[in-house]
């Protein structure tokens, strides 16, 4: 049989799904500064940390995403801690990076939420020194083991999961009831660790999504097991970075995760997608916003029906211009894109889908 492989790009602008306005939320003046970076030339293949401050007439803001750019480019966007738990000061946004040689312009802006003005920061200036050091040859995986140990392996997340400035590597292991994690080596770039291995109760985990749920400056893991209906929490430790605590259920039957901000309150909520055939017909897109009482915890899923979608690809972008995400779903046997806005009266909660002929799919790209 041969499959059909259509990338659909849509192309996002105001007035495609009608014109709209953003709310005017009665947010609270903003401020939001960049530490000082290093005087001087830095050394090449230096990890320099970025630290940004955000506050307002009341002290430090404790919820929303600070954005990091160099120039125009994104380098990065971390969440504001409001949890202590791992030394992190609560109202910061930490990132590293190793900046390539010459001259960088970095500045940093707060993304802002429902109470919170979005502000941004004077631009700082970095230095850093010609050469850089040396790559393995060719991309190297500690041990050939590692290929042996990954089963119908269908993706990865590439992430800085240590924060310590170097991309890592998480992967899920189908049919192994773990996930694979592999830290980048500093000191040979481009290569990376053996792996450590994650259980995550489940064993027929085929999808991921990364990000801080509780505030606490630590990445943490979304794990989906699409046979069994089930999509699981990984808390990072804050007594050991780098380490795990036990998986625990999300909360909804849905298996394939991905993590956003969908009510702007500046806590990450999750989005939950169903993943099995059997499911389509009677599922439905689960949104469950983060607890801000119970940092790391989720309330309730609130689900809407998307009429027995062939589900293929998935995404959230701001479809129609309000400063919320939107639900973009790909469906390949009725080659439709379904796109269920994101309500601007009820922040958080999906309005109907809206379907639109594209034709057999199998991704998504959006550009904004």
């Amino acid at each position: 049989m041969i499959r059909i492989y259509l990338h659909v790009l849509l192309l996002i602008c105001l007035g495609w799904l009608g014109e709209t306005t953003v709310p005017a939320y009665g947010q609270a003046v903003t401020t939001v500064a960049l530490s000082p970076l290093p005087a001087g030339t830095v050394v090449a293949g230096t990890v320099v940390p970025l630290v940004a401050s955000v506050s307002d007439t009341g002290g430090p803001v404790l919820n929303g995403e600070v954005t990091f750019f160099d120039g125009a480019k994104i380098i990065g966007t971390v969440s504001v801690v409001r949890n202590a738990a791992a030394n992190y000061v609560p109202g910061t946004a930490t990132l590293r990076r190793i900046f390539g040689p010459g001259g960088h312009t970095i500045r940093v802006v707060y993304d802002g939420t429902v109470s919170e003005q979005t502000s941004s920061s004077s631009t700082n200036t970095l230095t850093v020194a010609s050469g850089a050091a040396s790559p393995s040859a060719g991309l190297v995986y500690g041990t050939t083991r590692y290929f042996g140990q990954i089963t119908r392996f269908q993706r990865f997340v590439l992430t800085d999961i240590n924060n310590d400035g170097v991309l890592d590597l998480v992967v899920p292991q189908f049919g192994m009831s773990n996930i694979a994690i592999s830290l980048g080596d500093a000191t040979h770039p481009g290569t990376f660790l053996p792996p450590v291995f994650v259980s995550t109760v489940t064993a027929y985990v085929d999808s991921v999504a990364v990000g801080d749920l509780n505030g606490d400056g630590l990445l943490d893991i979304v794990v989906g097991d699409t046979d069994d209906h089930y999509a699981g929490i990984l808390l990072q430790n804050p007594a050991h970075p780098g380490t795990f605590l036990g998986a625990k259920y999300a909360g909804a039957t849905q298996s394939k995760p991905l993590i956003a901000d969908m009510n702007r309150d500046g806590i990450a909520d999750l989005v939950l997608f169903p993943g099995d055939p059997g499911q389509y017909a009677t599922s439905g897109v689960a949104v469950l916003l983060g607890d801000p009482l119970n940092p790391g915890s989720f309330l309730a899923p609130v689900t809407t029906s998307l009429g027995g979608a062939d589900i293929r690809s998935v995404a959230l972008a701001d479809m129609n211009g309000d400063g919320l995400q939107d639900v973009v779903i790909g469906n390949y046997t009725a080659q439709t894109v379904s796109i269920l806005l994101n309500d601007s009266a009820h922040p958080g909660n999906l309005l109907p889908k809206t379907d639109y002929p594209s034709g057999p799919m199998f991704d998504l790209a959006i550009e904004t």
